[in-house]
């Protein structure tokens, strides 16, 4: 028997201890309604106790409804199921009702039925003013419109109360297009001339459905609402592509209802911000061709939506900059979308860099952040961003600025994450190698160097090193903490891998060999009293594989013969 998913936690949650199934149980996650007619007839449901039996679905009544068995639901209503059971809702409410449930699941004859019965109108009323999901909210939020109509005829709702209109705000979070016009209609909610939209809570929800159907779509989950300024909380399901439609057709909807596209959430993000996240051009242009502002900052980090459209390497860039997007706008950071490009989130963003270079050179190559950050900077610290730092050296970028914190240059960042080219790129531009373009510590390029571990890093450290070393470059150089040389500093890297006799450990006994046939100094101190020799010797002897074992000897030796 499989059981029936309620959408609690993801599907491949492990399953809690399975409880014994009442017989009652048994037969209605079945559905067969004989045989628990049968079990009422000949006295095998004895009393109330019996249909109040709980397993981790809820009661029997619970049971069926799950599994849209209406008949049975009538028959355990006529028997004096409690209608007033919960189970738990989506945020842990333990005061899910089985109307509740018939809404959120979308059985249109369960929840008729349970309506016809008397059920839930105190409930229901009592959820909506305390601002906690109605019936009304989880059929909406899950696209059900015929249970949506059910319950929107049958609304016990004091006359004029306009708090259950929370549930168009969960239509939208969830670009439900087939619900949001029933939702609107029954408030009347049809335009700027309508005289319903001149109340300030009809205006209030329709520009918070705005919000949210424009809100990020990386999360599924939702959080609580608790008020109406909460709503912003609230977080559409995971984009899809069948998705991005649903998600336009309900944005057309809202406005051409007389949603403000310049409303704003707590954050002052504007509805264009936040359609940044979904990455769809047709969006961002359908806010724009209503008016929204190009240029309006949030109040956290003053980023533009050029700014987040730049750092989420959504497609429209261009377009932004088109309609007079400011590219020279700078956050709290005193950074340019530029910066935030060359930073992207996922990854190179070399269409967005260019645009906006593009757009103003001059202004935008060279402007370091509040931190010295530059955005060659940000590119040359991910492996990702190889085209954009060959772009931008080749645009004629400054390559030597630096970290205000940290003193970490441009070749620094670069050694560790990029590729002999763009190191050799670097060096062709005027990158320097001298003892002025260390960091605070006075780390030298190479110092970064002996920190690659990848696969491919020893051919490809050995053609830095040898770049390095041939414009001029200490090798010997000691930073000012430890007082480590770069040799110290691998031996010491080297013992850390040993232990894991994994290619770490290897690949940097290889950058030691490449250290020593370079000129390394095998005699210099550092600051603990430690010499190279004395960290591979260490290690040496924790070491049980002989193989390895034999390759420490292998470098001690020479080690032996150079000093």
């Amino acid at each position: 028997m499989t059981d029936y998913y309620l959408g609690w936690g993801p599907e491949d949650e492990p399953l809690p201890p399975p409880i014994p199934l009442h017989p009652l149980h048994l037969v209605i996650s079945k559905g067969d309604v004989h045989a628990l007619r049968h079990m009422f007839a000949s006295g095998q449901v004895f009393s109330n106790t019996d249909l109040e039996t709980r397993d981790r679905f809820g009661t029997p009544l619970h049971r069926a409804i799950l599994g849209g068995h209406e008949e049975i639901v009538q028959l355990l209503i006529s028997k004096g199921a409690d209608l007033g059971c919960s189970v738990e809702d989506d945020y842990g409410d333990p005061n899910m009702t089985a109307l509740d449930l018939a809404a959120k699941c979308g059985h249109a004859g369960i929840t008729q039925s349970l309506l016809d019965s008397g059920t839930g109108a105190e409930h229901h009323q009592r959820r909506v003013l305390n601002y906690a999901d109605s019936a009304l909210a989880f059929a909406a939020r899950e696209g059900h419109d015929e249970v949506v109509r059910i319950l929107l005829r049958w609304s016990r709702l004091p006359a004029g109360q306009p708090l259950d209109k929370l549930a168009i705000c969960h239509a939208a979070a969830r670009w439900q297009v087939d619900v949001l016009p029933t939702l609107l209609e029954f408030w009347n909610i049809i335009g700027p001339s309508c005289s319903s939209l001149q109340d300030n809570n009809n205006r209030e929800v329709l520009n918070h459905a705005l919000c949210v159907a424009c809100k990020e779509n990386f999360r599924s989950e939702y959080s609580p609402v608790e008020n109406l300024e909460a709503l912003e909380a609230l977080r559409p399901p995971l984009l899809s592509v069948a998705s991005i439609p649903n998600a336009r057709d309900v944005l057309r909807l809202l406005l051409d209802r007389g949603a403000d596209v310049s409303v704003t959430n707590h954050d002052c993000q504007t509805a264009l911000y936040l359609a940044a996240k979904s990455k769809d051009e047709e969006i961002a242009r359908l806010l724009i061709e209503h008016g929204a502002d190009i240029n309006a900052r949030d109040n956290v980090d003053a980023h533009t939506p050029l700014h987040i459209a730049a750092y989420l390497c959504a497609p429209y860039v261009q377009l932004l900059l088109d309609r007079g997007a400011d590219p020279t706008a700078k956050d709290i950071r005193g950074e340019t979308p530029l910066h935030l490009a060359a930073n992207c989130l996922e990854g190179d963003n070399l269409d967005a860099v260019r645009a906006l270079v593009e757009a103003a050179p001059q202004l935008l190559l060279d402007q370091p952040g509040s931190d010295g950050l530059t955005p060659l900077m940000y590119a040359a610290r991910s492996p990702s961003r190889t085209p954009t730092m060959q772009y931008l050296i080749e645009m004629g970028v400054n390559v030597n600025p630096a970290s205000h914190y940290t003193g970490e240059t441009v070749l620094q960042s670069a050694i560790k994450h990029h590729p002999p080219s763009i190191i050799a790129l670097l060096l062709k531009h005027g990158a320097s190698v001298t003892e002025d373009n260390n960091n605070n510590n006075q780390e030298t390029a190479i110092h970064w160097l002996v920190e690659r571990t990848e696969s491919s890093s020893s051919s490809g450290m050995l053609e830095i090193l040898q770049m390095l070393l041939k414009h001029g470059m200490d090798i010997n150089q000691q930073d000012t903490t430890t007082r480590e040389t770069a040799l110290i500093k691998t031996a010491r890297l080297a013992s850390a891998a040993a232990a894991c006799l994994g290619s770490p450990l290897r690949t940097h006994l290889d950058h030691f060999g490449f250290l020593l046939d370079s000129g390394a100094d095998a005699s210099i101190t550092a600051a603990d009293g430690k010499t190279a020799k004395c960290w591979l010797q260490e290690s040496k002897e924790k070491l049980g594989d002989r193989e390895v074992k034999g390759f420490f000897s292998t470098i001690l030796g020479r080690l032996n013969r150079l000093c």
